[in-house]
């Protein structure tokens, strides 16, 4: 299977802005394996999580953070880099 390519929406900039540099590797390192495999499944477990919105989009778990994004040809799509803390209130506005 053909690697994704990764693409970041404006918001993560800002979202990852202030992270310690080891925060951040650790979630370029998770992106990276997604771009592997990005749709969920059995082995993914509660890592990978599809959301109920109206245009399909999954929440990656990576320790204290979840990854927003959306898949399109070839591309993921990471719309946001969130705390698990304010996970809810940012879905509400992406939806």
């Amino acid at each position: 299977m053909k690697k994704f390519k990764i693409v970041y929406a404006t918001p993560v900039q800002k979202d990852v802005k202030g992270l310690e540099a080891s925060r951040i590797d650790h979630l370029r390192k998770a992106l990276q394996k997604l771009a592997d495999n990005p749709f969920p499944n059995i082995a993914a477990g509660k890592i990978i999580k599809k959301l109920e919105m109206k245009k399909p989009t999954y929440r990656l778990r990576v320790g204290e953070y979840r990854v927003i994004y959306r898949i399109a040809t070839q591309k993921i799509i990471v719309l946001r880099i969130i705390h698990r803390k304010e996970l809810e209130g940012e879905l509400k506005k992406l939806s």
